[in-house]
């Protein structure tokens, strides 16, 4: 901390960034605006696959099948980064929003295949809405790439011909990015 205060009255998050990550098995363009100190709002749109270990009868019994299909995306996720001011004092990076956080996404997915991996051909397509509570860091790479991980629990709505079915999913993210601050 070569000539810098240890004051944490002016540590903030980046303002506005925007940045490109991909992650395991998906990829994002984001857009994060600062709201207060510690808090932001970020907005994604991207391709989001959809996983499932599914069951075909065979002769001997149920034979597991991995299914995954690729859909386009949007989610918008709250933010509080809960220990700026802590990696500051310790001297530690804390651009383009480096630190820990907590996170409230929410989403939609449009029934629209981008493409699939999948043996099953009768898999219907339904709109999903997605809620997710996620424990996250976000770290720098040098100048303009980050690593991001994110873990919680989420809960999936999908509506389908009139009906409704919901599940609890575990939520993880691993993505590298390339990001920019855009305006200050």
């Amino acid at each position: 901390m070569h000539g810098q205060s240890t004051d944490t009255a002016f540590v903030s998050l980046e303002r506005n960034l925007l940045g490109l990550q991909i992650g395991i098995l998906e990829g994002n363009l984001y857009y994060e605006k600062a709201i207060r100190k510690n808090m932001s709002v970020r907005g994604e749109l991207g391709t989001y696959v959809i996983y499932t270990v599914l069951g075909r009868n065979n002769a001997v019994g149920v034979d597991p099948r991995l299914e995954a299909i690729f859909y386009p995306g949007i989610f918008i996720a709250p933010r509080f980064y809960y220990n700026l001011d802590k990696r500051f004092k310790e001297g530690k990076n804390i651009s383009n929003n480096s630190a820990n956080f907590f996170s409230l996404r929410v989403g939609y997915i449009p029934p629209k295949r981008l493409f699939e991996v999948t043996e099953f051909l009768d898999i219907t397509d339904t709109h999903r809405l997605l809620v997710q509570q996620t424990w996250g860091l976000k770290r720098n790479l040098g100048r303009l790439f980050d690593v991001e991980l994110e873990l919680g629990l989420g809960y999936s709505t999908e509506f389908f011909r009139g009906e409704t079915f919901g599940e609890l999913f575990i939520a993880y993210h691993l993505r590298f990015g390339f990001k920019k601050v855009i305006y200050k």
